[in-house]
């Protein structure tokens, strides 16, 4: 009996990882909530805020299909980015693109759904944090 009781709360603590896991392989669409912006630029303190202080979308769509990455800034805009590479290694789904003279990574926890994004452009960089679900 305790054999039962001990499997079955070890079902309920690791399935759902597991099922996080399956979904962010790049096999299916994700939405990716961002909660934090981090700008940077030289000589000058970084600056830290919400994603509609710079904007920059709060949901973004990464459509594996047609290589894409979606998002609409203030319900009003939308702004797309082509995905140039998807792979994944140590547990992380790591996409890379470049656009209008930017490069950009996002890195996901395959875990976690934590996500991690960077924009880089001439002397000045963007880091967002958040979180991503498969559609």
């Amino acid at each position: 009996m305790i054999r039962i009781i001990f499997i079955s709360i070890l079902t309920i603590i690791i399935f759902p990882f597991f099922a996080v896991a399956q979904d962010l392989d790049g096999s299916k669409p994700l939405i990716c909530s961002v909660v934090e912006v981090v700008e940077c630029s030289p000589g000058t303190p970084c600056i830290k805020g919400l994603p509609d202080n710079f904007d920059f979308p709060q949901f973004i769509k990464i459509n594996f299909k047609d290589k894409l990455l979606v998002g609409k800034v203030n319900n009003r805009k939308m702004k797309t980015s082509p995905i140039e590479k998807v792979e994944t290694m140590e547990g992380k789904l790591i996409l890379h693109g470049s656009q209008n003279g930017r490069a950009w990574n996002i890195v996901t926890s395959q875990a976690t759904g934590k996500m991690t994004g960077t924009i880089a452009a001439d002397e000045l960089s963007f880091t967002v944090f958040g979180a991503c679900i498969a559609q």
